[in-house]
């Protein structure tokens, strides 16, 4: 990033930033503070507040740790499924004879 920016960059930059934070600040008003109404269905799983809303952030931290691994240059490495492993998707249909 150059050293100075012009300042009509710098405007979209704070504006980036707040829009950040004001979504997280929604997130956390809307589904942390009232996680029995929106977060939470006991029909599926009986789940705690706390319970619920540590599911949400860890698959928050997961889906941003996905993320950070595909910018990485290892990203391009086959770690799963190995080589050796071939799934029924990827058969090829049978030949008629």
């Amino acid at each position: 990033a150059p050293e100075k920016l012009p300042s009509d960059l710098i405007w979209f930059k704070w504006e980036a930033y707040l829009t950040w934070m004001t979504g997280f600040l929604l997130l956390i008003v809307l589904y942390y503070l009232q996680a029995e109404t929106y977060l939470i269905d006991p029909l599926v799983m009986a789940l705690s507040q706390w319970q619920a809303i540590g599911l949400s952030v860890a698959s928050l931290v997961a889906g941003w740790l996905a993320g950070l691994y595909r910018t990485l240059p290892l990203a391009h490495w086959r770690v799963w499924p190995p080589s050796s492993v071939r799934c029924r998707c990827h058969r090829a249909p049978p030949q008629e004879s």
